[in-house]
């Protein structure tokens, strides 16, 4: 009789390669001509985003770009505060082996190190370390057998295959905008010097066909007031912003991995109903990168046998990522910053920042220990005539174990952080306390290797073969033997071999037993 296979196409998610590279960017900020000449450089920022990725044969190329922001003190019996900014482009590549343009690219870019020096009162140099990580990963498409019908069901081997099966990967820009007031009792707008936005506690949730994103954007703008009884006025908002992206094949059951990053930022100054320069306009360009995933367990095909018939397993060795653990957790980091002797004293704290940096993951029994620094800056205002803003820079380190049931040594983790609060206190003209809020998103997974039968080849034994077996054996069971393998050698049914010897469970036998086996004609 004719055997018709039942197979399961299956998708495999596969990381196809994984690198990491360094670049130097390095240049120079020209005052501009409307501007007057530097004395001290007060602060400065930078930020890099990512803009575009192409993948093609054995090759990542990619473009962004480094904002470059600066604030300085002119010189001058009038002390003013000024803002230059420059942007420097980067247009790059990596080779790595065994990517193409239909895999599935992530790429972050961090800015390690990024130093200044003033060359003269016109001119600023500058020398950042970016690091450049790569994860590439494609898809793997095979039909896998899940069963034979005809076959007693006790003559099939099966295992149960626990996968991680990516379900879509979207990519979808979006803008979000929002009107900002000034707070009573906030000067009007003269000009902005700096601006920045931060992302924070952003959240991912897919069903019913969609992604739905939320969470808020930390607005920050320096400027300067009108009525110049200040040299710079500081404002902050948090912007809730919420959406969706319609995903066809999302459902509730399914894990999604949310990347968002914004892509610069655009705050223009208008006038509110009263024709007051006291609002600003906040478009914030954002790239948000989802992948679907659902882990589901199958029963797949192992081995096989039938009476008087050759069967030949047809079999493909896979190795893919199982997701073992995803946590999110967060840490709070809290201390005390004695601002160094050389810096003038603080009259008024403007603002606080911060930027994280990991530099260690250990991965353990059940848990996974990060280790990293957040490199803060305190903007303030300072009780020295000569250099009334002053910007103190200053690394805190933390650690943090994040619970992750399952994980062990030699598997891979995966963490996406964020400052998602940051608060402070000033506790004397010399010392401010310092609290970051840190939210880790941690996924955990191993690589897996199975052999899975794709194909199964079934023929007749040929007949001489049959007819130079034994008619009757006895076999004594040796250690290490299951009856299933023992009939399958002697090409009997595994009922009518329990049968005989009056085996009630097919399971139990035991080394030194001895059984009757009768050929089948």
């Amino acid at each position: 009789m004719p055997y018709e296979l039942i197979k399961d196409r299956m998708v495999f998610r596969e990381n196809v390669a994984k690198d990491t590279m360094q670049l130097l960017l390095e240049g120079d900020i020209i005052v501009p001509d409307i501007r007057p000449d530097m004395a001290v450089v007060l602060k400065t920022d930078a930020d890099i985003y990512t803009e575009k990725t192409e993948l093609s044969t054995d090759r990542i190329s990619f473009t962004g770009r480094m904002d470059i922001k600066v604030l300085y003190l002119c010189k001058g019996d009038t002390k003013t505060v000024h803002s230059m900014s420059t942007v420097h482009k980067i247009d790059d590549f990596m080779n790595l082996e065994g990517v193409n343009k239909d895999m599935w690219a992530e790429l972050d870019a961090d800015i390690i190190n990024i130093d200044f020096k003033m060359l003269n009162d016109r001119k600023l140099s500058y020398k950042a370390v970016v690091e450049i990580t790569v994860d590439v990963e494609g898809k793997c498409e095979k039909d896998i057998v899940k069963t034979i019908p005809g076959i007693p069901e006790n003559q099939l081997k099966k295992n149960a295959l626990d996968v991680n099966r990516t379900v879509d990967n979207a990519e979808e820009r979006f803008i979000i905008k929002e009107e900002l007031n000034l707070p009573t009792g906030k000067p009007n707008i003269k000009e902005v010097l700096q601006s920045g936005v931060h992302i924070t506690n952003k959240d991912l949730r897919v069903g019913n066909g969609r992604a739905s994103i939320n969470g808020d954007v930390s607005v920050y703008v320096i400027y300067k007031g009108e009525d110049d009884s200040a040299l710079i006025e500081f404002f902050e908002a948090e912007v809730p912003f919420n959406g969706a992206i319609e995903l066809p094949a999302a459902r509730e059951d399914q894990i999604g991995d949310l990347s968002l990053n914004t892509e610069g930022h655009f705050i223009t100054v208008k006038e509110n109903s009263d024709g007051e320069d006291r609002t600003f306009d906040v478009e914030i360009p954002v790239r948000a990168r989802i992948r679907t995933s659902r882990q589901s367990e199958a029963e797949v095909l192992s081995d096989a046998f039938i009476v008087n018939k050759n069967v030949g397993l047809v079999k493909e060795n896979l190795t893919y990522p199982q997701l073992i653990c995803k946590n999110k957790n967060q840490c709070s980091v809290k201390e005390i910053v004695e601002i160094d002797d050389k810096c003038p004293d603080i009259l008024q704290v403007f603002r606080v920042n911060g930027n994280v940096h990991v530099d260690s993951t250990k991965v353990i029994d059940d848990k996974v220990i990060v280790e990293g620094v957040i490199d803060t800056n305190v903007l303030y205002i300072a009780k020295d005539d000569d250099t009334p803003v002053y910007n103190y820079s200053s690394v805190l380190p933390f650690k943090q174990v994040v619970e992750t049931k399952g994980a062990a040594p030699d598997m891979q983790v995966k963490i996406d952080k964020n400052i998602d609060h940051v608060g402070f206190n000033m506790l004397s003209d010399r010392e401010v306390e310092l609290r970051f809020l840190i939210s880790f998103n941690t996924a955990v997974s191993c690589q897996k290797t199975a052999d899975l039968v794709t194909d199964v080849n079934i023929e007749d034994i040929p007949a001489e073969i049959l007819d130079a077996m034994p008619s009757i054996i006895i076999y004594v069971v040796q250690k290490g033997d299951t009856l299933w393998n023992i009939a399958r050698k002697y090409n009997v049914s595994l009922d009518e071999l329990a049968e005989i010897n009056e085996i009630e469970n097919k399971n139990l036998i035991f080394p030194g037993q001895k059984l009757l086996i009768l050929k089948r004609v």
